[in-house]
């Protein structure tokens, strides 16, 4: 099972709801937090009970709480989760939009790190954020965060993908569906024998297609902080291309599933 502790709400929670009760496994929970003057009091109770009359096994829960208080942060326990997802607040003006998500990962990144002095490691807790504008990514970096979606930027380039070449539209419809394949990013030593010899982009796709898998980028961990490499993201190299990986790095690949 997994868990979940959405952080704020907007327009598009219904949709984010629905999409992680189709994938996620029974047992899982998902917590939703808001404040107490943020007015989405009927939009969130009815999709609660829209929810879970469908998924009877997704504990699904909502409460009003000042999270930005530290003391109301500590209740919430967002150590516990697998997951804590902070979505941007409705707003035409996407710097105050993205400075208030700022503000609230600052907050929880200081929570965790209080965590972290209390356990002598780290939580596993994931913090994934919504940002409005690209050029805001340096400074959710800069907050400890290193997973993020760039909501307005990412519709526009798959809407602009597929006015331009219509059949990508499959490509999306099995990619985003709940029985299609997903996109993951699967350590290097999963697929060579040996992952710190130099490999090509070619030995890995080959690598990938043994596991019945499709091999379409790699991820060096080196570079996640760097914005001129692209967070170290590199997607379709040319197939002579040679790279020397490290245990940290990951090859982005099109499966059924995670193993």
């Amino acid at each position: 099972s997994e868990s979940y502790l959405i952080i704020g709400w907007n327009q598009k929670g219904p949709v984010i709801l629905q999409e992680y009760a189709d994938y996620i496994p029974a047992g899982s929970r998902m917590s939703i937090v808001t404040r107490p003057e943020e007015a989405h009091h009927d939009t969130i109770a009815g999709t609660i009970k829209e929810i879970t009359s469908q998924y009877s096994q997704l504990q699904l829960d909502w409460q009003e709480i000042d999270w930005s208080e530290p003391e109301a942060l500590a209740r919430l326990a967002p150590e516990n989760y697998g997951n804590v997802i902070l979505l941007a607040r409705d707003g035409t003006n996407p710097e105050a939009v993205d400075a208030a998500s700022i503000a609230g990962l600052l907050q929880v990144r200081q929570h965790l790190k209080s965590v972290e002095r209390k356990l002598g490691h780290p939580p596993s807790t994931r913090v994934i954020s919504e940002i409005m504008d690209s050029e805001n990514v340096d400074l959710v970096l800069e907050t400890g965060v290193k997973d993020f979606l760039i909501s307005n930027q990412f519709i526009s380039r798959i809407l602009a993908q597929v006015a331009m070449e219509p059949d990508v539209h499959y490509v999306y419809d099995d990619l985003f569906s709940p029985e299609g394949s997903e996109i993951y990013l699967k350590p290097v030593s999963a697929y060579f024998q040996d992952p710190l010899k130099p490999h090509s982009f070619a030995e890995c796709v080959s690598a990938a297609l043994a596991r019945k898998e499709v091999c379409i980028g790699i991820r060096i961990a080196r570079f996640e902080a760097d914005k001129e490499r692209n967070h170290g993201v590199l997607l379709i190299p040319e197939m002579d291309e040679v790279f020397e990986f490290t245990g940290k790095d990951n090859l982005i690949v099109l499966a059924e599933d995670d193993d």
